[in-house]
């Protein structure tokens, strides 16, 4: 019994994986075979539709291989299309991947220091990051820091040449180098 599970379970997962795309093969008896044709038979276009009477009947042909593309869209915008004024696909996949892609949520945040905190020099920096490619710490609008990637390195050490209190800002950006995420605090250098 056991024995046979297996091949049962195979020959399933044949038959789900396959489908039965094939058509059905029937032998006929005495070798009667009926004739094979891709156009339905007149027999089955009068039962299954009403034939019309050729002079009442007048179609259109859809000028658009697509005609029901631009539905819930306005009619201008469909006239326009239809007249080539608005191509779409013409443009490059970067350009239009902002466009159907949300982006995620950037976000960048100081762990150390805290807010308020009184320190001395140097100063030791750790940082969060997520969804941004790179990462620049600003004093008082001045780079303290070269960009660099937070995957890489999330602390290290800082100099502020001055005493009293500085802002601490961290932007982070992205690929292209735009500004996606800040957090700023506002610390006192002792010495």
């Amino acid at each position: 019994m056991g024995k046979m599970i297996i091949p049962m379970v195979l020959g399933g997962l044949l038959i789900l994986g396959l489908g039965c795309s094939d058509p059905v093969f029937v032998s006929f008896p005495d070798g009667h075979q009926p004739e094979m044709t891709d156009e339905p038979s007149s027999e089955a276009a009068t039962a299954s539709e009403p034939q019309p009477s050729q002079d009442s009947v007048e179609a259109e042909a859809p000028s658009s291989p697509w005609p029901f593309q631009d539905a819930g869209r306005g009619e201008e915008e469909a006239q326009e299309r239809q007249e080539g004024g608005v191509v779409e696909g013409e443009a490059d996949a970067e350009d239009a991947m902002p466009s159907t892609m949300e982006p995620l949520e950037s976000k960048v945040f100081f762990i150390q220091p805290s807010e308020g905190a009184a320190l001395s020099n140097p100063l030791f920096f750790e940082i969060g990051a997520r969804h941004v490619d790179y990462v620049q710490i600003f004093s008082d609008s001045i780079p303290l820091t070269e960009l660099w990637e937070p995957v890489l390195t999330k602390s290290g050490r800082l100099w502020i040449s001055e005493p009293g209190f500085h802002s601490l800002r961290l932007v982070g950006y992205d690929q292209q180098h735009r500004e996606r995420a800040w957090d700023e605090i506002t610390i006192t250098v002792t010495e």
